[in-house]
């Protein structure tokens, strides 16, 4: 999908309801500028959703990985369910994806979000994604600056990734 494909689903997103096509729903990934994504949007539609502040908001500190991915799935869930008490229609950009992988959040509560009325965007920075350090790492450090975006075009499907 291109950035215009994107800018006309959205288009048509004020219009009224748009169907998805094929049997994915309205999440798609963004790879590159996120203030170009922003203005993509229709700023009635826009809402974000920065899941680094949301993770702030748990309860506790999660101290075992399985308990940080139930505990931010959970807050997500909720988050979701709370925005769509606020309008019937919105494009949610989703920030702090890295989260999303290093958790191995599962992306469904994203996609019952999604509806013929609501779309998702998954954002990650081309400075994330292309993020190289300025000093040299010791050698048992593996970086790997494209898991994110590895894991979340594989979760959302090729034909959802929008290179921005």
């Amino acid at each position: 999908m291109t950035p215009d494909d994107l800018r006309a689903l959205l288009e048509r997103l004020t219009q009224g309801p748009v169907v998805p096509t094929g049997v994915v729903r309205h999440v798609y990934l963004w790879h590159g500028d996120l203030d170009a994504l922003a203005a993509l949007v229709p700023a009635a539609l826009r809402q974000p959703l920065d899941l680094h502040a949301l993770a702030q908001r748990l309860p506790r500190t999660p101290y075992a990985l399985d308990e940080a991915q139930r505990l931010l799935r959970a807050e997500i869930e909720g988050e979701l369910q709370r925005q769509k008490e606020q309008a019937p229609s919105q494009v949610l950009i989703v920030s702090g994806c890295g989260l999303l992988a290093r958790y191995h959040v599962p992306l469904q509560p994203f996609h019952a979000f999604a509806s013929d009325r609501r779309v998702v965007i998954l954002a990650v920075s081309r400075q994330d994604s292309e993020f190289a350090p300025t000093v040299s790492l010791p050698e048992f450090i593996h970086l790997d600056q494209t898991a994110t975006l590895t894991a979340l075009r594989v979760a959302v499907g090729e034909q959802n990734v929008v290179q921005g």
